[in-house]
């Protein structure tokens, strides 16, 4: 499970890059961070026989359509049906498969930290994921663009991937509590936070579409937890 997992990983990160290189945000965000969860419902019913209740089920469906609407230029039709339209344009296609990538790894995990303790499991994913994405990124950006972003940013890179392990630890230990399609969803609370701190120290616009994607986030959240087995 770590090993597979480590592989998932190592083509979601690729592509999630790519995703973002070729399209906007506003797009590629949406589509990749809202169909993860969606597809793991799908797939912890079906391999790992879950059942969610319908407070549950509404509260993973209410966090998926609060990410669709959080990150949309404006909250009306046009807007809402602007990433939809652009299924066909590669950035959309890579962020679906970024999506469809997030539901295996999470599956995958979920399964494996029922064998392995999360701490046990994190280290030797880690371990694994940067035997595997080192070279990867080697190749594509070259040893001297690593070296002059190390000079560069070295606090961020170091506090940002403390912070990385450190909060999917934290998901791991929850999957050992709970079904792994609440989990998901719940995660998810953190792209609200992002919008909120995009806001305060990025000086972004918190406009209507933020406001309605916090308020059905917050929504699900809650009916996720009303829903806790």
């Amino acid at each position: 499970m770590v090993l597979l997992s480590s592989v998932i990983h190592t083509f979601y990160f690729a592509f999630l890059g790519r995703g973002y290189s070729a399209g906007d945000l506003s797009t590629v965000y949406p589509l990749a961070r809202g169909t993860g969860p969606l597809l793991v419902t799908v797939w912890a019913v079906t391999l790992l026989g879950e059942r969610p209740s319908s407070f549950g089920l509404g509260g993973i469906l209410a966090v998926v359509g609060g990410i669709y609407v959080l990150h949309l230029h404006e909250f009306s039709w046009r807007g809402l049906l602007k990433p939809l339209r652009s299924l066909q344009s590669r950035p959309s296609q890579l962020a679906l498969l970024t999506g469809l990538l997030i539901s295996f790894y999470t599956v995958v995990d979920k399964v494996g930290v029922s064998y392995v303790q999360p701490l046990v499991y994190m280290y030797l994913w880690t371990v694994l994921f940067t035997l595997l994405y080192g070279p990867y990124v080697l190749r594509t950006s070259g040893a001297s663009s690593l070296r002059a972003e190390w000079r560069t940013n070295a606090p961020a890179v170091v506090a940002v991937g403390f912070l990385m392990v450190f909060a999917y630890t934290l998901v791991l230990f929850a999957m050992t509590m709970s079904n792994v399609s609440y989990v998901a969803a719940a995660r998810e609370v953190g792209v609200v936070f992002g919008a909120v701190m995009g806001t305060t120290l990025l000086r972004e616009p918190y406009g209507s579409a933020k406001v309605g994607g916090s308020l059905l986030i917050a929504l699900g959240v809650a009916l996720i937890g009303m829903a806790h087995p």
